[in-house]
């Protein structure tokens, strides 16, 4: 087992990181596929041409991303360098789940393992499809496998009786089934930079196993706060999270003014409607309502104790969000956790 303190309630969050989950193919200007040695510019029609999935994080990493943070951030020396571009670290999958769980394992395990079978099956033939356009500059990004994941597995043969009788269980099991005892992850240097480096920057203050504790948040409400929330979807609750907090550049105020297309692009897509060149947001006060309501998620959230070490997170009180139709931005607002560390 690994000397790691698994009861923290706060990770610092690399903006590298958290730039990635965000990424927007309108975004690209110039794209490198051989890290930044040569680039290519993009027209219009090429930028069109990329796919979505391309810049899919947070529907395949969350857990894991929030895990790494949390290995960054409280021992780093865990990551070791693999070789120019990655570090790699590996763990049973019993340490995997408390660093990128913490306690909310009950309503997060299966997901997470899911998490990991999906990236770690993939076919030499099948590289292709993970490569992820990662952001390096103002419109710059690199096309890279931002994680490559490998395991240590047990065959049924091998298995107690216990393990085989928990493995049994799962829906996906058949006889070609095998438990996995380790997993090795390759992460993009990149990606966790701001913390192997001497310059000040670059990450920010996020509560521990943020994804674990958004899917807990939502498997344990009660029918009323069900009815409420209905509609919330868990990735559209970290996207804005992390949105707000890369927006949030002051300790001295306590809500963010954000142009509603750059918001929709990075948080909700599915809300913009291109026509020829210009672009709109579908319903400018149906987006602020559904803003609002997570708004009201996160104090929910709070309640249970579960924003500790946040740097920001979103609030109804004393005020929700607001928008201008004049400049055509929403003014958020937000409370800050009192045991954040201090940013750097």
């Amino acid at each position: 087992m690994i000397k790691l303190p698994l009861n923290k309630p706060f990770s610092k969050y690399p903006k590298p990181m958290a730039n990635t989950e965000l990424g927007s193919p309108r975004q690209v200007q110039e794209i490198s596929t051989d890290l930044g040695k040569t680039w290519t510019t993009l027209t219009n029609e090429e930028k069109q041409q990329l796919r979505r999935g391309q810049f899919a994080f947070g529907s395949i990493y969350p857990y894991i991303f929030d895990g790494l943070a949390y290995v960054a951030t409280h021992n780093p020396k865990l990551l070791q360098k693999h070789d120019k571009y990655y570090f790699v670290l590996e763990l049973p999958i019993e340490d995997w789940c408390g660093i990128c769980l913490g306690k909310y394992q009950t309503h997060n395990k299966e997901r997470f393992i899911h998490e990991l079978l999906r990236r770690g099956s993939t076919l030499d033939k099948d590289e292709a499809k993970h490569l992820r356009c990662i952001p390096i500059e103002k419109g710059e990004y690199i096309s890279i496998q931002p994680l490559i994941i490998g395991f240590t597995q047990k065959s049924q043969e091998e298995l107690h009786p216990s393990e085989l009788k928990k493995l049994m269980n799962l829906r996906t099991f058949n006889e070609t089934t095998k438990k996995i005892k380790k997993a090795t992850i390759y992460v993009l240097k990149l990606l966790i930079e701001p913390f192997f480096n001497e310059n000040t920057g670059g990450w920010f203050s996020c509560p521990s196993a943020l994804q674990a504790k958004i899917y807990h948040t939502l498997e344990t409400l009660r029918p009323a706060e069900k009815k409420l929330f209905d509609g919330l979807e868990p990735l559209f609750l970290r996207k804005y999270f992390l949105y707000l907090n890369l927006h949030d550049g002051s300790h001295d105020t306590n809500y963010v003014e954000v142009d509603e297309l750059d918001l929709c692009e990075h948080v909700a897509p599915a809300e913009i409607v291109a026509n020829g060149k210009y672009r709109n947001i579908r319903d400018w006060n149906k987006m602020r309502e559904k803003l609002t309501l997570a708004n009201e998620f996160f104090m929910t959230m709070e309640t249970k104790g579960l924003m500790k070490g946040a740097k920001a997170y979103p609030t109804i009180s004393p005020k929700g969000v607001f928008y201008d139709q004049t400049t055509k931005q929403y003014c958020i607002f937000f409370k800050r956790s009192s045991i954040a560390p201090v940013l750097k």
